[in-house]
């Protein structure tokens, strides 16, 4: 049992979960700066082992091992040991069904530990059985040798020296039990119980042990044995094998060389018909050529020319319809708007009467307001000079006071009968205006309906005017007339590129073209999983190859590249296929190119003149699987040497293809010859594709052209039916304008508002009238009251002049006003009305041209309609015969297609047949080669092993060693390899001197059984058999004490060469004797090592081992009786033969190695499973740290160590390392593998060597006892 793996969990400076794994069986040594954690690994090993002496883990407290202690988020400290159980026989009691033992030990912060064994939790009292059972007490430890502990050995009394040997010895324990006996003596039954516990504690567990190891060597030599026999077994089959492959092989080779005769004829048969189907098909592509011919073509242009006419004259009907249509609307629209001019000029003739009427009565009053502004004058300067104006006013007399009274007695009652005059006419105006407007309410609706109708046509003829200034902005008449010329050569362009694409095509056969019925396939089927036709896949990069792509390609350029296999299985079976196919899925197609490593030596054997067949072709990305299955095993070679040096080539071997056609096949065979004249196929579709291409570029573009033509066709009809929209427009406007003046309703507001505006001016006049009437009697009485001032009289008649004079010029000039307006407006109303009698005669003629426009076209979409119909029969008799022609081609190409089939299928079958030859040629070959194979096979056989001459006869029979049915030889060979591999694991560990151990185990057994049943039967027994028992403690003591003491002085001279070491009773002979023979061996060791360098260089490690052997022996032998060793024991030392007579002479080096002696010395009496060593190496220098490592790993291959250094020495010898690093604060562990050394060997090569040799083989032969023990 040994641990082979630790997980940390928050235990001290492992605060993160870290897994160390991979830990040696033998030797691991733990290295790592101070404070990097590297000994915090064993404090966890001894912590799970359930130490309770914290203080052995720098510890005072369970929560100082958690990860600063509990305060950085880290509240509890997990340690899992993981130990490889896979060996029962060192397993602990209770667990041998167990492969791997795992036990946990946690702490909480807190709180108090936990215990898991194998995932389920313990008791720790189960934990502490489990490690007692296989000595890993951590209590009292001799398999831990911590920081400290060497120092304090050599400062031990010899009662502790010697307790310390009793504690190796077990004796200590007997001690202890003995002292219990003595006080409960009367207690029979307390000592049956311990001698039970020794017996089911110490000799059963030992019995049991030396049983296994027993059973163990037995079985190894039953292995031996049986390895023996099946690798005699395993021979003779190999051998029967060999002889029957010989034999067989001959027969196959003759029947392997008929069949590849038979394919080689067959091929040749099959080549001979493709020939003949050749010669076919060239006669039926030239029957289809002939077909094809300049009738043919003649017959296609005719059909084309003709078909290409038909559809002109379709688009000049379309287009003279269009017209038609458009000069139809124009001339109705055009007459409507002659006839609303006319009406429209009728109304304003009217309007312009009435105008003449109301401008005569304005012209009157104006003529009224000047004469009275002249009076007013007139009387002014009257007035100015003192002196009647005369005839100033009717009625006036002269310039005397009465007379002026007079006057303005007649002026107030003229102007009074005046105002009454005007007055009564304008009342009556007024009621003439309301009689004109009554009775008229419908009308008024009318009007209104006509007023709305104005507005509405007025907005609607702002609209259109807006339209047409914005289609105006998108139509170019000269983009257009450059479009339509460019529309008509790119329209020839197409068809002419279309017959050579079609000519170019019906050329190459119908073997290009891959037809399906595709509406059988479902409506799941997608047409994209179709790719095509191989051929119409590639394009050819180089021009000059294409012939020898054709030929590498053979028969696969004419199969069909599928997305699937689904997708081939569907159209083989609903596709309703015409002709024969080869389908190459995608998914399933095993594609390949030729390595770079073949690539790179073709192209240096050829001189650069060869290259990979796949690199000259072009071809989508999606189908590169299909192209690498056609053309990816091929080369394609400039001439025929280059093609012969890659194809025959060991390290290219690939079949090579000349760009002449020459085919040369690593197989051996060779093709040539004339090919087929014409152009390569590749070539053609090349030539193909560039018309296809070019063909498709000028469609695209023509596309363009009509699509951008259309728009601009478009835009042009928008604009002309937007002008002629808005023209309508403009007529109903003003035919509404027209309309609204020449209404019954208008007519009569006229009048009404002709018969207000009377009676507004006669109402001025009566206004006027009766302000003179004011006036007059105002100075009338003005003049009665100042009749006698003169002077003020004419001042007064001076101002009120000046006033009068005022207001008439106020009156003249509103009147003359009022009639230039008058006038204005009958001039404005003569104009109009001259314009709407122009607007009518322009409409009318616009009416009579669009009536003959109109005619015209109509004769013109007449005309196109008899060109359209001529047109349709030529095109129709036309296509008649070209149809025929096209039946008597397609007839032959279902001939040829037919005939090519045929081909294909014999050129396919050739192949095949020659596939077949070449690989019953093969595998001829690989036949002779495993006939000569199987007799050299036999015949080495025959030379290894002698027996098979003697024994062959009973080879393979019943019952005999040799049955191969009984015994299978791959069963046997599997045994072997099991037997192998348990051979090897049971020399690791078998024990020789098993038997004499476990007789001389059961015999000490059947002892205590016999001491237990004696004290159960009497209990004056006891005190015999405790001094029985005394007696077998020293001598057990004794033995202890011999073999620690052989194992200390060879151990202590392992370290250090050249001296000796051994425990001495204080009194007592042995002391003396055993010093004066370990001084006698270190002086023979001297004196063997005569050859040694002059500056004082220790003996050789072996030398030193070697004799101190021979002196624990001699210290052994001197005395056959036991030792009284109950004084104690004291440590002596020699140097070179001299003993040192106190410890106190060594350096601190030498100390720690004399300790560290001691210590492991005892370990070796009953080793543990794992040994734990924390620095044992810290007071040594680097050549003594590297002696304990070698010792470590030469002298303890049973056990675990598990070795804590900083020094290279020491963990340069281990198996496995761990390097300890503290990173942010965390450690962390690395694992890395040690050097494996082998034991240094003596160098016999000299005298020296030899020498040294000599006496090492003296004091192997005197150490042999300690060896083994070690």
């Amino acid at each position: 049992m040994f641990i082979k793996e630790v997980v940390l969990d928050g235990f001290k400076s492992y605060a993160k979960r870290t897994v160390i794994s991979g830990f040696d069986p033998e030797f691991n040594a733990i290295t790592g700066l101070n404070g990097s954690g590297k000994s915090n690994i064993l404090d966890a090993v001894c912590f799970v082992l359930g130490i309770s002496n914290l203080s052995q883990v720098r510890a005072s407290n369970l929560q100082e091992l958690v990860y600063k202690q509990g305060q950085a988020h880290v509240k509890k400290a997990s340690v899992t040991l993981v130990f490889d159980n896979s060996d029962a026989a060192q397993s602990p009691v209770g667990y041998e069904g167990f492969d791997t033992i795992t036990v946990t030990r946690q702490v909480v912060v807190g709180g108090r530990s936990k215990y898991f064994i194998n995932g389920s939790a313990a008791q720790a009292s189960r934990v502490q059985t489990l490690f007692h059972s296989v000595q890993l007490n951590v209590n009292n430890p001799h398999f831990l040798i911590m920081q400290g502990r060497i120092t304090k050995v050599l400062n031990m009394k010899p009662v502790e020296v010697l307790g310390m040997l009793e504690e190796a010895a077990g004796t200590r324990m007997y001690e202890d039990k003995k002292r219990s006996a003595e006080r409960v003596i009367d207690k029979k039954e307390g000592k049956v119980r311990e001698i039970n516990e020794v017996l089911a504690k110490e000799i059963n567990p030992t019995l049991a042990r030396l049983r296994d190891e027993q059973r163990e060597y037995r079985r190894h030599q039953q292995n031996r044995e049986e390895l023996e026999k099946l690798a005699r077994l395993i021979a003779a089959h190999q051998w029967v094998v060999a002889t029957e492959a010989f034999e067989r092989s001959i027969e196959d080779l003759d029947t392997l060389k008929e069949q590849a005769a038979q394919a080689r004829a067959d091929a040749t048969r099959l080549r001979a018909e493709a020939d003949a189907k050749e010669a076919r098909v060239a006669e039926l592509e030239e029957a289809r050529r002939a077909a094809m011919g300049p009738e043919y073509r003649r017959v296609a242009d005719l059909e084309a020319e003709r078909g290409k006419a038909l559809v002109e004259a379709q688009a000049r009907l379309a287009s003279a319809k269009d017209t038609l249509k458009r000069e139809e609307r124009a001339a109705q629209a055009a007459a409507a708007a002659a006839a609303e001019a006319e009406a429209a000029a009728g109304a304003i003739a009217t309007r312009l009467a009435k105008r003449q009427e109301e401008d005569a009565a304005v012209c009157a009053r104006a003529a009224a307001a000047k004469a009275e502004y002249e009076a007013a004058e007139a009387a002014y300067e009257a007035a100015c000079t003192g002196v009647a104006a005369a005839g100033a006013k009717a009625g006036e007399g002269g310039g005397t006071v009465q007379g002026r009274m007079m006057q303005a007695r007649e002026a107030a009652a003229s102007a009074a009968v005046k105002a009454d005059t005007a007055g009564m006419r304008a009342k009556h105006l007024r009621d003439e205006a309301a009689a004109c407007l009554s009775g008229l309410g419908a009308s008024k609706a009318a009007f209104d309906r006509l007023r709305a109708d104005k507005e509405s046509a007025g907005a609607a003829a702002r609209a259109a005017e807006e339209a047409v200034e914005r289609l105006a902005g998108s139509h170019d008449a000269r983009e257009e007339k450059a479009l339509l010329a460019r529309r008509d050569e790119r329209a020839r362009a197409v068809d002419k590129l279309s017959a050579a694409a079609d000519k170019e095509a019906a050329s190459l056969g119908s073997r290009l073209r891959f037809d399906y019925d595709e509406s059988s396939m479902g409506a799941r089927w997608d047409p994209a999983a179709v790719k095509g036709v191989v051929a119409r896949l590639v394009r050819v990069k180089d021009p000059s190859a294409a012939t020898a792509l054709e030929v590498a390609a053979g028969g696969r350029l004419w199969q069909v590249v599928v997305q699937s296999a689904d997708a081939g299985k569907a159209l083989l079976k609903k596709g309703r296929l015409q002709r024969r196919v080869t389908l190459i899925p995608l998914d399933r197609v095993s594609g390949a190119s030729i390595p770079a490593d073949r690539v790179a030596r073709a192209s240096e054997i050829s001189r650069g003149k060869a290259v990979p067949a796949l690199s000259l072709v072009g071809y989508s990305e999606e189908v590169e699987a299909a192209m690498q299955h056609v053309f990816g095993r091929a080369l394609v070679c400039e001439d025929k040497a280059a093609a012969q040096a890659c194809a025959f080539d060991r390290a290219v071997r690939c079949v090579s293809v000349t760009k002449e056609g020459d085919v040369y096949d690593p197989a051996g065979t060779l093709e040539g010859g004339s090919r087929a004249s014409g152009g390569g196929i590749l070539l053609r579709l090349g030539k193909l594709a560039d018309i296809q291409e070019r063909l498709d570029a000028a469609r695209t573009e023509l596309a363009v052209i009509e699509k951008r033509l259309s728009e601009l066709q478009a835009a042009g009809a928008a604009l002309e039916e937007a002008r002629a929209e808005r023209d309508v427009c403009l007529h109903r406007m003003r035919m509404a304008e027209d309309r609204l003046a020449s209404c019954e309703y208008a007519e009569a507001k006229g009048r009404a508002d002709k018969a207000s505006e009377e009676a507004a001016a006669l109402e001025a006049e009566a206004a006027a009238q009766r302000a003179e009437v004011e006036r007059a009697t105002a100075l009338l009485a003005k003049l009665e009251g100042d009749s006698g001032d003169e002077e003020g009289r004419r001042e007064r008649e001076e101002a009120d002049a000046e006033k009068r004079l005022a207001a008439a010029k106020k009156a003249a000039v509103k009147a003359e006003k009022a009639m230039a307006g008058a006038a204005q407006r009958a001039e404005e109303l003569g104009l109009e009305l001259e314009r709407a009698k122009t607007d009518a005669a322009d409409a009318a003629k616009a009416a009579e041209a669009a009536q003959a426009s109109a005619a015209e076209s109509r004769g013109k979409c007449e005309e196109a309609e008899e060109r359209v119909r001529e047109d349709a029969e030529a095109h129709a008799e036309a296509d008649d015969a070209l149809g025929e022609h096209r039946r008597r081609v397609a007839e032959t190409d279902e001939l040829l297609a037919g005939v090519l089939r045929e081909r294909d299928e014999a050129r396919s079958g050739a192949d095949e047949a020659e596939a077949t030859a070449v690989r019953s040629e093969a595998e001829a070959r690989s036949v002779d080669e495993a006939r000569r194979k199987g007799k050299r096979q036999a015949a080495q056989l025959e030379r290894a092993h002698p027996w098979i001459e003697e024994e062959r006869a009973q080879f393979g029979k019943a019952g005999t060693l040799y049955d191969f049915q009984a015994t299978s030889p791959e069963a046997a060979r599997e045994r072997v390899a099991a037997l192998q591999e348990d051979q090897e694991r049971l020399k690791r560990k078998i024990n020789l001197d098993a038997g004499a151990m476990l007789e001389r185990a059961e015999r000490e057994y059947r002892g205590l059984v016999d001491k237990k049943d004696r004290i159960e039967a009497d209990k004056r027994k006891i005190q015999r058999v405790i001094g029985e028992l005394d007696a077998k403690k020293v001598e057990a003591l004794d033995t202890t004490w011999r073999r620690v003491n052989r194992d200390f002085a060879s151990i202590f001279s392992t370290l250090l060469p050249g001296t000796s070491a051994c425990l001495a009773p204080l009194d007592g002979p042995a002391a003396g004797s055993a010093g004066s023979a370990a001084a006698a061996a270190a002086a023979g060791s001297d004196d063997d090592d005569d050859d040694s360098d002059v500056d004082g260089e220790a003996a050789s490690p072996a030398a030193a081992a070697a004799a101190a052997a021979a002196a624990a022996a001699a210290a052994g032998s001197a005395s056959s009786a036991a030792q009284d060793l109950s004084s104690g024991l004291e440590i002596r030392v020699s140097f070179n033969g001299v003993w040192k007579e106190s410890l106190t002479e060594l350096s601190g080096g030498q100390r720690s190695l004399l300790a560290l002696s001691l210590i492991l010395a005892m370990l070796l009496f009953k080793p543990a499973p794992v040994y734990i060593l924390d620095e044992v190496d810290a007071a040594l220098d680097l050549s003594h740290t590297q002696n304990i490592g070698r010792m470590l790993r030469t002298h303890f291959r049973g056990s675990q160590f598990l070795v804590v250094s900083l020094k290279q020495g020491m963990f340069s010898n281990a198996n496995v390392i761990f390097r300890t690093k503290f990173v942010d604060g965390v450690s962390t562990v690395t694992r890395t593998i040690g050097r494996k050394e082998a034991a240094p060997a003596a160098d016999a090569s000299g005298p020296r060597g030899a020498k040294a040799a000599a006496a090492a083989a003296a004091a192997a032969s005197a150490a042999a006892p300690a060896v083994a023990a070690i």
